[in-house]
């Protein structure tokens, strides 16, 4: 089982939740599910490489001084 990332709860609905088989192997992850089919959750991971940060910040300037 994936201890390092997953958490049980009550509140499922703003998470994604994880199934696992017998083996305690993951089966498959839904993201805000309306029926959770467990009520194991694991937080979202986001991985932005370096031009991500430099396109944010393109994006501030042209909005901040050129978008009048």
């Amino acid at each position: 089982m994936c201890n390092d990332i997953q958490h049980y709860t009550i509140t499922t609905e703003a998470f994604g939740v994880v199934e696992f088989d017998d083996n305690d192997n993951v089966l498959s992850v839904e993201e805000n599910p309306k029926r959770p089919k467990s009520n194991y959750i694991i937080p979202g991971l986001y991985l932005y490489d370096h031009n991500t940060i430099l396109i944010k910040k393109i994006k501030k300037y042209l909005l901040d001084n050129l978008v009048k």
